[in-house]
């Protein structure tokens, strides 16, 4: 039998920033571990403009070159997923001013009406973001696997790149 945790009430600067609508088990950050509930944000304006979420996805893309060519196939893996991630919200940023607050490539890519190949490849990169931050999860990313991510990533970012002009 599983026990859920008692619910309890959300400290503020957390709940500001996830919203009101979410539920999430923070140990960490309460004495004794409870579930939070409260309703969740999907779409969040940002302060900074498109162009700054794009300049970062493209700094995270060279980041993951630089952590390939280092050998640390999962930290490129992340990074080439990210720069992927912040790309994709730029273009959201820069049709509508707001972003929506997901990980998923595959979503975020659909929701911004991106032709099949470009969905095919954030389907892709998608799974990568939780494989390479978890040991336990998924296959072992080798070399070869961070490269395909960060080329996949690349190409995202490129069709954004293109979408915003």
């Amino acid at each position: 039998m599983e026990i859920e945790p008692p619910t309890c009430a959300l400290p503020r600067p957390i709940k500001a920033w996830l919203g009101p609508q979410s539920s999430v088990l923070i140990p960490e950050l309460i004495s004794r571990p409870c579930l939070i509930t409260a309703p969740l944000v999907s779409k969040v304006s940002s302060s900074a403009g498109a162009d700054e979420w794009l300049r970062r996805g493209r700094r995270n893309l060279r980041i993951a070159k630089s952590l390939v060519e280092a050998g640390f196939g999962d930290g490129a893996a992340f990074y080439a997923h990210q720069g992927a991630e912040f790309a994709l919200k730029a273009l959201q940023i820069f049709r509508k001013g707001t972003f929506d607050r997901v990980h998923d490539l595959t979503k975020l890519a659909r929701d911004l009406g991106a032709p099949a190949r470009i969905v095919k490849l954030a389907s892709d990169v998608t799974p990568l973001y939780t494989g390479s931050r978890y040991p336990d999860i998924g296959r072992r990313i080798t070399r070869q696997l961070a490269e395909a991510t960060l080329e996949k990533a690349r190409r995202i970012a490129r069709w954004v790149r293109r979408q915003m002009v």
